[in-house]
């Protein structure tokens, strides 16, 4: 269940649900941006996007990946598989190396995602609601959350659009500051929508199965995994 407190204004506890819905569907776009201290070049603009879709058990994910198109992650009652739309190939996936070698592939980074911005280990959370927004065209609840955590130091502040209907957030932006810098990373969900077609958890019958060996060889070789991209 999700952990809720109505009580308003400021709250030590989410006054909000941070699970997704269970049907919906949206084009995810997040970007990164870090800065170093005087010393030190601020890092390039990373940005990811990524069409998800999720009806029960069912979940895909579509990445771009620039020369090979897209990548496709799938989850379905048949299993789990990764799908090259451009070369209409697809490979079964599962929970160990594959036979040459290479490890199940990383998508975008963890610290990325807006779940783990909400329950990442910390000393201390502040929730403050700030008020009713239109985001992406539609209502939203808008909340700022402080967090501290030590050893390093560390303090961030995001601001979070919560979809009451939807019931999860919209769009979020994270600061966070130490000693070494500052980082900032925003979320933005697009085109929502809480129908989902059952054919987009179909493997398409004009793809040819190969080896999940082949299908990583491939990814490597292009240097694209799904996630986050430098934006020139």
């Amino acid at each position: 269940t999700d952990n809720v407190d109505s009580k308003p204004g400021n709250s030590s506890l989410p006054p909000f649900p941070t699970k997704e819905p269970t049907t919906y569907q949206a084009r995810r776009i997040v970007t990164f941006n870090q800065s170093t201290n005087a010393d030190h070049p601020s890092a390039p603009q990373l940005t990811s996007s990524v069409v998800i879709a999720r009806d029960g058990d069912q979940r895909r994910e579509e990445h771009e990946a620039g020369a090979l198109g897209t990548i496709v992650y799938l989850e379905t009652a048949a299993g789990r598989f990764v799908m090259l739309p451009k070369s209409r190939l697809y490979a079964a996936q599962d929970d160990k190396t594959t036979d040459n070698g290479l490890t199940p592939l990383e998508v975008e980074p963890e610290t990325m995602s807006p779940d783990f911005l909400l329950n990442e280990s910390t000393v201390s959370t502040e929730y403050q609601k700030l008020g009713e927004e239109v985001r992406s065209g539609r209502a939203t609840t808008k909340y700022r959350v402080i967090t501290r955590s030590g050893n390093p130091s560390i303090a961030s502040e995001t601001l979070i659009w919560i979809d009451e209907i939807l019931g999860m957030p919209v769009a979020s932006e994270l600061a966070t500051s130490n000693s070494n810098g500052s980082t900032r990373i925003s979320m933005e969900l697009h085109d929502i929508s809480t129908e989902v077609e059952s054919a987009v958890f179909a493997l398409p019958a004009d793809y040819r199965k190969v080896p999940m060996s082949q299908i990583l060889s491939m990814i490597r070789a292009s240097g694209e995994a799904g996630g986050p991209q430098a934006v020139k």
